[in-house]
């Protein structure tokens, strides 16, 4: 009886106390987990996305009728701190397709619209891209924004000229 008491106090030392999350959690109430899963990524400051507003309200503000075309859509993403070759998607989903141009309200709107839920580079481009119509990205999502490359890249100039090759490299 002697050695057997001694056998289990040696392996009640050994083991390590049995603990469950379930225990854990009711003795100690008042552990709080933070969130760390962010579908659209971490939510930006509301000064810094007001910030970006004035820059692209100022931005606007410089183009004649405070509306932006194609062309001049580098000064628009500029003042987004979006990448330039951003700037054909993007005047894309905020609606330029329907009138080749973005006025400055509609622009806004969309802003703090996709603002609202996608706050990281990836999820913004995700929407950019896709028009806001899925969570995933298609090849077709991508063609313009690789044929503004070929069209505006100055190391593509050779590609420029050859518009038979311009299928080619955008679908590829």
């Amino acid at each position: 009886s002697y050695v057997r008491e001694r056998i289990q106090q040696q392996q009640s030392k050994a083991l390590p106390p049995h603990t469950t999350l379930q225990r854990h959690v009711k003795a100690n109430k008042n552990v709080r987990i933070p969130r760390f899963y962010y579908p659209g990524g971490k939510p930006t400051p509301v000064s810094q996305v007001e910030a970006t507003i004035a820059k692209i309200t100022k931005a606007f503000e410089t183009l004649p009728g405070h509306r932006a075309t194609r062309g001049q859509f580098h000064i628009i993403s500029k003042a987004c701190d979006l990448p330039l070759y951003w700037k054909v998607p993007l005047f894309l989903a905020a609606g330029g397709d329907k009138c080749n141009y973005v006025e400055m309200a509609n622009f806004l709107n969309f802003w703090k619209d996709m603002c609202k839920n996608h706050h990281d580079a990836a999820s913004k481009f995700v929407r950019i891209t896709t028009r806001g119509l899925r969570e995933s990205i298609l090849p077709e999502d991508l063609i313009c924004l690789i044929q503004d490359v070929v069209d505006s890249h100055p190391g593509l100039t050779f590609l420029k000229e050859a518009t038979e090759f311009h299928s080619r490299y955008v679908h590829t």
